[in-house]
């Protein structure tokens, strides 16, 4: 969520990069209102900058780091260590090591509180960097569906609420929606038919379960 200050400053740089003349963007201004959507949202939707420069003239005043990974390969040890399910649910993508820490792209650098869980997801310290909604879908596109990592992440306890409230009639199928197993569930469920498994076969073992797919009849 940008703040005044911040939305003000991407008006400035607007101009100032002469993205927009000062008459465009005050035509903007009057069609966004009279449509009722923000500024911003109204610029990005009739295309009146390219999402890229965007992205970066939004980096620049919030004062994050951003990058353009529209041409970036994520490397296999990378891409390795977060299942496209976690990096969707984040809109997050990790690209790389830079100076010992590693690099994500976000949507959204300034939540602070997903950045926390980011980070301890993957088990490191993360440099973060605003990217475009067009870098975010190239890179989970390079992500391989691992279910090993997406039924680790169903399950995992940190996103359990400590404190349950008692359910009302009415949301009580979101609950079960929502529930570990029943992501972890569909996570197995979504596997086998992306790779069009005609059994599973689940085996609980005393610290750990071994999921196996017949593809092909093997």
């Amino acid at each position: 969520m940008l703040s005044v200050e911040s939305q003000q400053k991407i008006e400035e740089l607007l101009v100032a990069d002469k993205l927009l003349t000062k008459q465009q963007l005050d035509d903007a201004h009057d069609k966004a209102t009279k449509e009722a959507k923000p500024l911003i949202a109204y610029i990005a939707a009739n295309n009146l900058v390219s999402e890229e420069d965007l992205t970066r003239i939004s980096a620049k005043a919030m004062g994050v780091p951003y990058a353009n990974l529209a041409n970036v390969t994520i490397p296999t040890e990378v891409s390795q260590l977060i299942s496209k399910e976690t990096a969707e649910t984040y809109m997050a993508v990790p690209f790389g090591m830079i100076e010992g820490q590693l690099a994500v792209g976000m949507l959204d650098p300034t939540n602070i509180q997903a950045v926390d869980c980011l980070g301890r997801k993957l088990g490191q310290t993360i440099s973060v960097f605003l990217v475009s909604r067009g870098s975010i879908d190239h890179l989970v596109g390079q992500l391989h569906n691992n279910v090993a990592a997406d039924v680790a992440s169903a399950m995992d306890v940190d996103s359990v609420d400590d404190h349950p409230k008692v359910a009302s009639k009415g949301s009580l199928e979101n609950l079960v929606q929502d529930a570990p197993i029943t992501r972890a569930l569909n996570a197995i469920l979504d596997y086998a038919a992306q790779s069009k498994a005609s059994d599973i076969h689940i085996e609980p073992r005393e610290k750990e379960l071994k999921i196996r797919y017949r593809v092909d009849g093997i």
